[in-house]
């Protein structure tokens, strides 16, 4: 069994991180140069994080994963209140007794 090494660490604080955000769709083609420009700002805590306190941010080591679109060096938010379900993808701690 090959076990993957991840470095884990918390989100800072409850402040939001605000970023701007896109107009309207992109187009598979040449976008228009006027979508370069958005006075439009969102929330990505409140976006993709549900329960803050059993929340954390891992960052993968190495290539197992690559078959789900999970690449060395990605970083994952892991939500340990979500029970898992067949068909998830889980983070687990393999530890030696």
């Amino acid at each position: 069994m090959k076990v993957e090494r991840v470095s884990a660490y918390a989100p800072e604080g409850t402040t939001p991180r605000l970023v701007q955000a896109g107009v309207g769709r992109v187009p598979a083609g040449f976008p228009s140069p006027s979508q370069d420009y958005s006075d439009t700002q969102i929330d990505l805590t409140e976006m993709l994080i549900r329960d803050e306190l059993a929340t954390f941010i891992v960052r993968v080591c190495g290539d197992s994963m690559e078959g789900a679109g999970i690449f060395d060096g990605d970083e994952l938010i892991v939500d340990r209140s979500i029970e898992p379900q067949d068909g998830h993808i889980v983070v687990a701690v393999l530890t030696a007794q």
